[in-house]
């Protein structure tokens, strides 16, 4: 009977944001989705519960209640210290029979595209992955999960109409972490749940930190620098890429790019930017080289500026730019440096 309720549609229930935590942080990404997760639950008409999942989360609920969730449902136990795919997909079907929630979002991380399809398959319900955007769709009664298609060529909204819960991978960097609250009256509900830990047929033997590992979450940068594979194509390219490094590093930005700059090897895929990598929000964006193809416009969506230097002066590019230079980037970034340094003498002045 209880398998039915999480099958078949229904009008009750909250709606769930999973807090992930890894290394002793809560990922930044489950804070995020708290934004949207607010306003879903009030269009819906339900509470915004905050589930976390592992061991010593005492250190992390006050930080959870001041972004204003209604309820936090707290699973803590020493079992759930490392992750495990088959641990936390246990607890979490068991939570969903007992609770019935009609929506979880889960942050696009490792964990949670590891983790949240096991979960849909094991309540028979759908995934969306992948989501840019979320909404309410008061007539279908679900919520509407907004996602690239066709190789970004457009973007699908859709809905798991028949089955709940309703569930979804959010990208990182998609939304804004809400304000904090001094509402700090928000109920607790610590569930002692019990995981045969002897079904998991994977084993956590050992962690070893990678030392040398410095990626920067472009995710979270306000200065960003895109490269495409327009600068492969310069002439300048094999003494100008240092040129960009250089620029960016002046100027305090960080460097993403394209697909194409990915497969010409001038960046590493870990800094691609668009519908297969990250979406970025930053303050500024200067596009060097890139041509604007749909797939790198869905990552730079959220950015608030953004600069495109372009060659081609039919780059699709110039049409998402709020400034647009036609010019070969080797010479534009230093014209442009100089150009700010001097903005920055003239205002001490």
């Amino acid at each position: 009977m209880m398998n039915n309720l999480i099958n078949n549609t229904y009008k009750s229930g909250d709606l769930w944001v999973f807090i992930e935590i890894n290394n002793k942080k809560i990922e930044e990404v489950s804070i995020e989705l708290l934004t949207p997760g607010k306003n879903l639950a009030e269009k819906i008409g339900c509470k915004l519960v905050a589930v976390i999942i592992g061991y010593e989360n005492n250190m992390f609920l006050d930080e959870i209640k001041s972004f204003g969730v209604d309820e936090i449902i707290n699973i803590d136990n020493i079992v759930f210290k490392q992750y495990s795919t088959a641990n936390y997909t246990d607890v979490f079907y068991k939570l969903i029979k007992k609770y019935n929630p009609q929506g979880i979002l889960f942050g696009g991380t490792f964990i949670g595209k590891d983790f949240a399809p096991r979960l849909a398959s094991r309540c028979k319900t759908g995934l969306t992955a992948e989501c840019t955007d979320i909404s309410f769709s008061k007539i279908e009664n679900s919520i509407i999960w907004t996602r690239p298609g066709y190789g970004g060529n457009l973007m699908a909204d859709i809905i798991c109409k028949y089955k709940r819960p309703q569930l979804g991978t959010i990208r990182q960097g998609v939304f804004k972490k809400p304000k904090k609250t001094t509402n700090t009256n928000v109920k607790i509900i610590d569930e002692n749940i019990n995981i045969d830990v002897e079904h998991d047929k994977v084993k956590f033997l050992q962690k070893i930190e990678n030392k040398k590992a410095t990626i920067t979450k472009i995710e979270y940068s306000d200065i960003l620098v895109g490269i495409g594979n327009g600068v492969a194509n310069s002439a300048n390219m094999v003494d100008g890429l240092d040129l960009i490094y250089d620029f960016a590093e002046e100027i305090g930005a960080d460097i993403g790019g394209s697909r194409g700059a990915v497969k010409s090897k001038l960046i590493s895929e870990k800094y691609l930017i668009g519908m297969s990598g990250k979406t970025v929000s930053p303050k500024l964006y200067i596009a060097c080289g890139i041509s604007g193809a749909l797939q790198h416009i869905v990552g730079i969506g959220g950015a608030k500026c953004i600069v495109a230097i372009n060659n081609n002066p039919q780059a699709p590019i110039f049409n998402y730019a709020d400034y647009g230079i036609v010019g070969d980037v080797y010479e534009v970034l230093p014209l442009l440096l100089d150009e700010l340094k001097s903005y920055k003498i003239k205002a001490l002045e």
